[in-house]
């Protein structure tokens, strides 16, 4: 299981997470700065483009908690990682921006 933290003091915040320990999961990489148009982030990659957790320049922090993986009955599995989906919205620089 997931696990976030986030401490707020004033203006400032401090945010951690533990990955799910699920023995089936690729190992990950550590936390790199990436380079985008908007603003820089760091965050580390779950080895098939995405990640779980992310911080820009601009104060903007995202992170993604345990989701089911099991597909419906008569739905296809997943062609894709959805830690994608936060390396698709870093690169805002304002919760505005986030869509």
């Amino acid at each position: 299981m997931c696990t976030l933290t986030v401490v707020t003091r004033n203006d400032t915040y401090l945010m951690a997470m533990n990955r799910d320990e699920q023995i089936a999961r690729g190992t990950g990489s550590p936390p790199e700065i990436h380079e985008f148009e908007g603003a820089r982030a760091i965050y580390p990659n779950d080895g098939h483009g995405g990640t779980w957790i992310a911080a820009n320049e601009c104060g903007i922090a995202l992170a993604l908690l345990n989701w089911n993986d099991i597909a419906p009955p008569g739905k296809a599995v997943k062609t894709r990682s959805r830690g994608r989906v936060i390396p698709a919205l870093i690169d805002s620089r304002s919760l505005a921006g986030l869509h």
